[in-house]
């Protein structure tokens, strides 16, 4: 894009469709892009576009997939309002593009877009497209997708591009890193994270199996996001009873040494999440968001495929399962390099 393109935004709250986008944004700002994110309302977008001195507007959205009929009804006057506003942006902003990156924020703003005759591209994130890229894909130009298994849900429009990393994540450095979360150096790290939000299931089954830990901990430690303040001291004083080396944050802006000092990561299936660790190489253990529809179960599948993850389901046995997986693969050095080659694959 030339110099003289204003490109707007739209992107969803979570970090599965947030992070592509800023990364996207880094890069067209460094080709002398005026750059305008349109969001809905979270703390999360607001802080990350703050600290990325990133400019951005909020649109009211509301979701149709999944809901029932008079929920739909009394989203309409939603979904209008946020039209006419993302019609005001455009007009305030003079975009002369839009880029969508899925979630039911960026329908009002494609909608907008298409009636003032404003070019539309889409970012799709997931093997399997989410429905608000699937209707706007009719409304677009282009759509950059990351798998192979997703052309065929957009035809002639598609165009393999792979997701967008954030480049600072490729400058982490495993000395530096441990010594910034004062880990230990001469122990494998496991890194935990569930999402932007978090993950209840995968904390609960965690500290239901540390117990397991005791006889190990000369080996492993622990990075471990939790999503909330809450759950971070719950955590912190389970790992701290049972004496093991354990790092717990709610929340953290710094992945890059998360994933610096990562020799296995521990997390859900986003299609971001597991395009960052393919991308640096790191091997994972993969639980599915079950309530995701089928996208989830669909991307961990994929990475599975290639030898780089295991995939463990949400059930009764989760604990169970988790912790005898994390102890067999940090356990053995030849796993760990054969899934790490394996991530070279994609």
């Amino acid at each position: 894009m030339s110099a003289a393109h204003k490109v707007l935004i739209a992107a969803g709250g979570t970090g599965g469709h947030f992070y592509p986008a800023i990364a996207l944004a880094r890069e067209l700002k460094e080709k002398g892009c005026e750059v305008l994110f349109v969001i809905k309302e979270s703390a999360l977008t607001i802080t990350s576009l703050k600290n990325e001195n990133l400019d951005y507007e909020v649109v009211k959205a509301s979701p149709w997939v999944g809901q029932s009929y008079l929920k739909i009804v009394f989203n309409i006057p939603t979904m209008l309002g946020g039209i006419l506003s993302s019609l005001q942006i455009l007009k305030r902003f003079n975009a002369t593009r839009v880029v969508g990156f899925g979630a039911y924020v960026s329908v009002p703003v494609i909608l907008a877009a298409f009636i003032k005759g404003i070019p539309v591209y889409l970012h799709e994130q997931n093997p399997h497209p989410g429905w608000a890229n699937r209707c706007a894909s009719f409304l677009a130009r282009k759509v950059a997708i990351s798998f192979p298994e997703t052309q065929k849900y957009f035809g002639n429009k598609a165009v393999l591009t792979g997701n967008l990393v954030r480049r600072d994540l490729f400058s982490g450095n495993r000395g530096e890193a441990i010594a910034k979360l004062e880990l230990q150096k001469n122990l494998h790290t496991v890194f935990i994270f569930g999402g932007s939000g978090g993950a209840k299931s995968i904390n609960q089954a965690i500290a239901d199996g540390l117990q397991k830990f005791i006889p190990y901990r000369d080996q492993i430690q622990f990075f471990h996001l939790t999503g909330s303040r809450e759950e971070s001291a719950k955590l912190f004083k389970r790992y701290h009873d049972l004496n093991l080396s354990a790092v717990v944050q709610d929340y953290s802006h710094d992945m890059n040494s998360g994933y610096a000092c990562a020799d296995l990561a521990v997390c859900r299936a986003g299609a971001t999440t597991i395009s960052e660790l393919l991308a640096l190489g790191i091997p994972a253990i993969l639980i599915p968001y079950p309530y995701a529809g089928a996208h989830q179960a669909f991307n961990a599948q994929v990475v599975e495929n290639l030898g780089s993850a295991i995939v463990i389901r949400e059930s009764s046995m989760l604990s169970e399962e988790l912790t005898e997986s994390i102890l067999n693969t940090v356990q053995s050095s030849k796993k760990l390099n054969e899934m790490r080659k394996a991530c070279e694959n994609f």
